[in-house]
């Protein structure tokens, strides 16, 4: 029987604190900027203590990640940036920690378990990335200034840097500079603006940005893509020519809404079928194998 455990933290859109939730004293977490998720062996015990936790076991657990892993769970149904988010970061855990080495083969399932159901049910219905809808969004040779440098923001440069030119703004970066080796890199605390376009990819509180773009020389002439799960709730200090928050980049989708519930509904429906067939493995044979 399947032994993961994981839970779930959604954050909040009128809530600005997510970098300060407590974690549990083990398991594996991972976070983006939508959700985190801690993973437990289910013999670890843990108490939710928030109405804003889940808890998923077994077979339960790996399903829930599959939906996450396939961006059903995301505002941009089907995005592709999650799974490589995923993917970079399960790479990075030290292949000595407990969970990893435990879990690493039902992980790989799960792997082709999301290629599966994105193959058949996923693909072929327009753009499925953050990156390509803020293309859009985007004036030839106006320069960019990403906030973060996650691997949300490697999912979106292809689309960005081919237009225009761009900066990046971090809180390490020599450990930036050594993944994206062409760009320039800032720290938070160097420099003025000098582009007309902010692109917010990082869970950096309300407050700390407004400070961040006040001491920047934001103005009402900028431009403000944020990507954050709370930027509905962000009000900056001036108000910008141009404010796309996370759930605008979402709604562009909704021209095609009715074909992407439907696939949605699909690839639930092969989870669903994948894990019916892994509870038939698991059962036991009442009789052993004597009687045969």
């Amino acid at each position: 029987m399947s032994e993961f455990k994981i839970i779930h933290r959604a954050f909040s859109k009128e809530s600005s604190d997510q970098d300060h939730q407590p974690l549990p004293g083990e398991g594996l977490v991972w976070k983006t900027c939508l959700r985190q998720l801690i993973f437990l062996d289910k013999h670890q015990n843990y108490k939710i203590t928030s109405d804003k936790e889940e808890i998923y076991i077994g077979l339960e657990a790996e399903c829930f990640l599959a939906e996450v892993l396939c961006g059903l769970k995301s505002p941009l149904v089907g995005e592709t940036e999650v799974f490589g988010q995923f993917k970079n970061w399960w790479k990075n855990v030290s292949a000595e920690n407990h969970f990893k080495r435990k879990f690493k083969g039902r992980v790989e399932t799960l792997y082709a378990l999301t290629k599966t159901v994105r193959e058949k049910a996923l693909c072929g219905h327009g753009s499925q990335s953050y990156g390509s809808l803020l293309r859009k969004s985007l004036v030839e040779n106006e320069a960019v200034d990403f906030i973060g440098a996650g691997h949300l923001v490697g999912e979106i440069l292809p689309w960005v840097q081919n237009k225009t030119s761009y900066r990046i703004w971090c809180r390490d970066v020599e450990k930036v500079a050594q993944q994206f080796q062409d760009a320039s890199i800032l720290g938070l605390s160097e420099k003025k603006l000098t582009g007309k376009v902010i692109v917010v990819a990082a869970p950096i509180s309300h407050d700390e940005l407004n400070h961040w773009l006040k001491e920047r020389g934001f103005s009402a002439q900028h431009k403000i893509f944020d990507f954050r799960a709370d930027s509905a709730s962000f009000k900056p200090f001036v108000k910008p020519q141009v404010h796309l928050r996370l759930h605008d980049f979402s709604s562009e989708y909704d021209v095609h809404q009715n074909e992407i519930q439907m696939k949605a509904q699909e690839a639930r429906y092969l989870i669903q079928q994948w894990k019916e067939i892994q509870e038939s493995k698991m059962q036991v044979r009442p009789f052993g194998w004597d009687d045969l």
